[in-house]
C-alpha cells in the first residue's frame, strides 16, 4: 500500500514526500523485475522449442542419410547386375556366331 504524504507538507524534499517517490520507485522497479523475468521466460521456451525442432531436423537427416547410403548401394549392385549380363549376352553372341 502507497503511503502518501500529508496534505499539509507542501515541500517537495520533506521526509514523507521521498518516502513516497521511493515507494513509487519501487513499484515500478517491481513491475520492470515481473515484465523482464516473463520475457526471459517466453525466449528461454522459444530456445527449447528451436532445440527440439533442431533435434527432430537431425534424425531426419540421419535417417535420409542412411537411405541415401541404402540407395547408393542398391545403385552399384545395379551397375554391376547390368554389367553381368552385358557380358553373358556377349558371350552368348559369341556363342551363337561360332561355327559348329
Amino acid at each position: 500500500m502507497i503511503r502518501r504524504p500529508p496534505r499539509s507538507t507542501l515541500s517537495s524534499s520533506s521526509a514523507a514526500s521521498d518516502v513516497y517517490k521511493r515507494q513509487e520507485l519501487e513499484q515500478q522497479l517491481a513491475g520492470s523485475e515481473l515484465q523482464l523475468q516473463q520475457s526471459t521466460d517466453h525466449h528461454i521456451a522459444k530456445v527449447l522449442r528451436m532445440e527440439e525442432i533442431i533435434h527432430g531436423l537431425n534424425a531426419q537427416v540421419a535417417e535420409l542419410e542412411q537411405k541415401l547410403v541404402a540407395a547408393r548401394t542398391a545403385s552399384e549392385q545395379d551397375k554391376n547386375l547390368v554389367l553381368t549380363m552385358s557380358h553373358a549376352m556377349d558371350t552368348l553372341s559369341g556363342l551363337q556366331r561360332c561355327p559348329d
